[in-house]
């Protein structure tokens, strides 16, 4: 698990990721940046998988939960 805060996403997938090899990925997004500053790893893979973990695509949205401040 990588809070993205004291480590960087990024950094550790640019480490991990080699070419002809699988990626998934599980998270509420992932913008064009990200892919940009990935791009020449993830051009280099076999597979890339993404789960979206909030309904992205849905026209039903989820009631805000009130923020107390």
């Amino acid at each position: 698990m990588i809070d993205n805060t004291s480590r960087i996403v990024r950094d550790d997938l640019a480490q991990t990721i080699r070419a002809g090899g699988k990626v998934a990925v599980a998270a509420a997004y992932f913008s064009i940046y990200a892919f940009e500053a990935l791009k020449e790893q993830l051009e280099q893979v076999d597979q890339f998988r993404f789960l979206f973990t909030s309904p992205t695509f849905t026209s039903v949205k989820p009631d805000r939960a009130m923020r107390e401040f």
